[in-house]
């Protein structure tokens, strides 16, 4: 008989699960209705900030599978064609994942206007494979809206996530 898992084991499963779990729980709160009727359809990105923040200082935690599983969830809860935004989430992973050493050698601006120029990039090719999908020339607007407001927020989840990094054990 196999013996239980020590205190050790199941905080380490607990915590290697954690990134996933912050980006499925962001995702969900993304996908609320909104207070006012008239933002719902333009809300932050809240997948791709958790999935930049956790790349960029853990990328071991954050696998192409999770990041994929994130993106199929945003498009299920989003509306979007299926595979859009899982798409984008890859290509952003292997985006940031050259800069590591770049992004977190500098201040926290540096870092933000990293982020900032990687969700204008993501928006535009999720609109560029938009226009495709639906074979139609599609107004950029919201997306463009949609990355701003992005940027926007991206200080605040990134907070609450290095605050929950901190608090992780330095190897797994």
């Amino acid at each position: 008989m196999k013996a239980a898992l020590s205190h050790s084991e199941r905080a380490r499963i607990l915590t290697g699960l954690a990134p996933f779990a912050s980006g499925v729980l962001f995702v969900i709160l993304g996908a609320a209705p909104a207070a006012l009727p008239e933002l719902h359809s333009i809300t932050p990105l809240f997948g791709l900030c958790v999935i930049f923040f956790w790349v960029l200082v853990r990328p071991s935690l954050m696998p192409p599978a999770a990041v994929f599983s994130i993106g199929i969830m945003h498009d299920a809860l989003s509306g979007g064609p299926i595979g859009l935004w899982a798409l984008t989430f890859l290509l952003v992973q292997h985006l940031i994942l050259p800069q590591r050493r770049v992004l977190l050698g500098n201040e926290f601006a540096h870092g933000w206007i990293g982020f900032g120029l990687l969700a204008l990039t993501a928006g535009g090719f999720a609109w560029l494979v938009a226009c495709v999908y639906y074979g139609a020339l599609l107004s950029p607007s919201p997306v463009l809206a949609q990355a701003l407001l992005t940027i926007f927020v991206y200080p605040a989840i990134a907070w609450t996530l290095l605050r929950f990094w901190r608090l992780m054990p330095a190897t797994l």
